[in-house]
């Protein structure tokens, strides 16, 4: 994503799109954090706009977890980029990423699974 088009998305969600969203909606964000105004879907909570929030991305890349308005609530989940981590998919993930390198580096990229980049899907 170049950085005119994450700009044109910044902060999307906010006090007059969170207003305008129809019958108390449950929001979820597992996209581009950034596109969220933290502090807007705060306002939006305490008002009664919004029922509840689920955040795999927060806006700060290294969010102030101390500080944070959204931690503690009973009507928010956030994740920060960790919901898939679990022993099995770690031993999954770790598993893959052996069996691709392998297949790489013997010359059978098509038998690799998702990689990107050029390499192959």
């Amino acid at each position: 994503m170049s950085c005119v088009r994450a700009q044109e998305n910044r902060h999307f969600f906010d006090d007059a799109g969170f207003a305008a969203m129809e019958k108390h909606p449950i929001f979820l964000n597992v996209s581009r954090g950034g596109s969220v105004d933290e502090a807007a879907l705060v306002r939006a909570l305490d008002n009664g706009l919004i029922r509840a929030a689920g955040l795999d991305v927060p806006e700060a890349e290294k969010p102030d977890l101390e500080n944070c308005a959204l931690i503690g609530r009973e009507n928010v989940i956030l994740t920060l980029h960790a919901a898939f981590y679990s022993a099995r998919s770690i031993e999954a993930l770790q598993r893959m990423s052996c069996h691709n390198l392998t297949d790489c580096l013997t010359g059978n990229r098509a038998h690799a699974f998702k990689i990107v980049n050029g390499v192959s899907i």
